[in-house]
């Protein structure tokens, strides 16, 4: 169609096929139990072009995942920096070289170690007349100690001693009577 009004002759119509996006990647995986990570694992794809993988993470309050990471030339990734006993939902794409990306996988979850529980039972017994605080084990597998503090002064709360206590009771090394230190605190 020009200025005078006159149409031209159509041309033969062209057609054109547009490269396939990559395939959905499969067979991610989570390894809950970590302290303060999630190593996440999956199968490559089988296309030869892909540069690397996009991962994707949210929490359970989050309507939608965050990339948080570009995997290149890897099918693993280790999402470290975590709380411990918080769940996390993971997703991954596909990218190739035209940098065209799949649709998304299939979401796995994944839950960080889970924190200790609070040790119970404490209570303080007499022995030979030197007083020694006792407690319950904890029932959770891994635990390696506990850290003992006590009250010093009236708001200041400081280590009984610098080492992990290995088993479930604690003499003061100072020799100290426990009586006269009104507050204990078992980690």
């Amino acid at each position: 169609y020009n200025s005078a009004g006159v149409y031209s002759d159509m041309t033969i119509p062209v057609f054109s096929t547009t490269r396939a996006l990559p395939g959905v990647p499969t067979g991610l995986t989570a390894k809950s139990g970590e302290v303060k990570q999630i190593t996440l694992a999956w199968i490559p794809n089988s296309e030869e072009d892909i540069i690397g993988y996009n991962v994707y993470r949210g929490v359970p309050k989050d309507k939608f995942l965050k990339n948080i990471a570009f995997v290149n030339g890897r099918t693993d990734y280790i999402n470290s920096g975590l709380k411990d006993g918080a769940s996390y939902s993971y997703s991954i794409d596909a990218v190739d070289k035209d940098n065209l990306k799949s649709g998304l996988s299939s979401p796995v979850t994944a839950v960080t170690k889970l924190l200790a529980v609070k040790p119970s039972g404490l209570r303080i017994s007499d022995k030979d007349g030197r007083k020694i605080l006792l407690w319950d084990a904890n029932p959770e597998k891994g635990i390696m100690g506990y850290r003992i503090y006590k009250l010093k002064g009236t708001w200041e709360i400081i280590p009984a001693t610098a080492d992990l206590v290995r088993g479930t009771t604690f003499s003061d090394p100072t020799g100290r009577n426990f009586v006269r230190d009104l507050c204990w605190i078992l980690e």
